[in-house]
């Protein structure tokens, strides 16, 4: 039976709902000529490169004859150091500096010829198993090589000043994502890097997380905090351990009636740490985001009554974990924002979406009679 002549576009709409199934894309790309290139744009459209893969890569990049995979290459994924996670003897050999294998370094001088086609670039430097610090010497070397870069991840990277963070992201003229995952920077102030550097002006997003280790990144946090910018989204899942808490209440208090899109998680929470928060200020939020419930305890309904916008959609995740004394106030604050469209509970496997719903909807009438309730089963780590 021939395949039927149909656009490039929509092949590459077809084959997009294959993106998470590799094998599936590469039988298709042996199918016809057609599905060829869509099937490899979503293949290769992310390369992972660490101490396994980075000497062939290499000879690729210096090669007159490329390989074409190359060209469909989005995002660049960093191993610093190898993947220390994964490899046991790398992180053996890593305690000895002279034999310790350094994939940006060998990988720098060749970063320009992914010029044209990345648009997200992450650094992991693995600094659960690394002790070592960023080297500001590297910044000029990414930057020049990747001028134009739309999105940045920093992720288990420490930096040995906070200034060399500050001096990486302000790189970055066009940055519109920043994502920053388990990052360390002293606890210090260096006040005349913050007032000479300013988060690049296209930035528009930022995702931060704080990591495990005792140095967090509540230096960048408070540099965001004095300078905003133009952030209208904003993603934050914040560990009281490190002392990110109330930087991060002063930060979106700061962002004031720019924020529009707000997610929020809390772990190894003691919950006083977030009495301080309030949306009041953030006149413009449209959509929030709770990723746990139970993470304001009873202050849940509370928060809720905070928001003074024209707020469109909540979302909270783990509400099995809210308590039944907290449900009956957190519903009549929900019903109480006519502007919502929808509001939708995460909860896990233990019971089926629809009993959740039937009992809501017995208990909850008010706010379930809007029609704007759904309930799904997901678990923290689906969503």
């Amino acid at each position: 039976m021939p395949v039927p002549a149909l656009p490039s576009e929509l092949w590459h709409e077809i084959l997009g709902n294959l993106r998470s199934e590799p094998a599936t894309l590469s039988r298709c790309a042996l199918v016809c000529r057609a599905m060829v290139f869509p099937a490899h744009q979503y293949l290769f459209s992310t390369l992972y490169v660490d101490e396994r893969n980075l000497d062939p890569l290499l000879r690729h990049l210096t090669s007159s004859n490329p390989p074409a995979f190359l060209e469909h290459i989005q995002h660049l994924y960093i191993y610093v150091w190898g993947n220390l996670r994964s490899n046991l003897l790398l992180r053996k050999t890593f305690r000895k500096e002279s034999e310790r294998i350094h994939v940006l370094l060998q990988l720098l001088p060749r970063l320009s010829h992914f010029s044209n086609n990345i648009v997200e670039l992450t650094l992991d430097a693995c600094r659960e198993f690394a002790p070592a610090d960023w080297d500001g010497a590297w910044t000029g070397g990414i930057v020049a090589a990747l001028p134009a870069l739309p999105k940045l991840t920093i992720r288990s990277t420490s930096f040995g000043k906070p200034a060399d963070f500050v001096h990486l992201i302000a790189a970055f003229a066009h940055l519109a994502h920043l994502a920053a995952v388990d990052i360390g920077t002293p606890d210090q102030v260096e006040a005349a890097i913050t007032r000479r550097r300013r988060p690049p002006g296209t930035m528009h997003t930022l995702t931060y997380r704080s990591g495990d280790s005792l140095t967090g990144g509540m230096p960048f946090l408070r540099w965001i905090t004095r300078h905003p910018g133009q952030l209208t989204d904003l993603n934050l899942s914040i560990s009281e351990q490190v002392r990110d808490t109330s930087v991060a209440v002063f930060l979106i208090a700061a962002l004031g009636d720019q924020l529009e899109n707000l997610s929020l998680a809390f772990f190894l929470p003691s919950r006083c740490c977030w009495n301080g928060l309030t949306l009041s200020p953030n006149t413009g939020l449209r959509t929030l985001i709770l990723r746990s419930g139970s993470d304001f305890g009873e202050h849940l309904p509370h928060l809720i009554q905070t928001i003074q916008s024209a707020i469109e959609s909540i979302t909270v995740g783990s509400v099995e974990k809210i308590t039944q004394d907290v449900w009956p106030r957190f519903t009549e604050a929900l019903a109480a924002i006519r502007s919502l469209k929808r509001v939708t509970f995460y909860a896990n496997h233990a019971m089926p979406a629809k009993n959740w719903a039937a009992q809501f909807s017995v208990k909850y009438a008010q706010l379930w009679s809007r029609g704007i309730v759904v309930f799904e089963n997901r678990n923290p780590r689906q969503w």
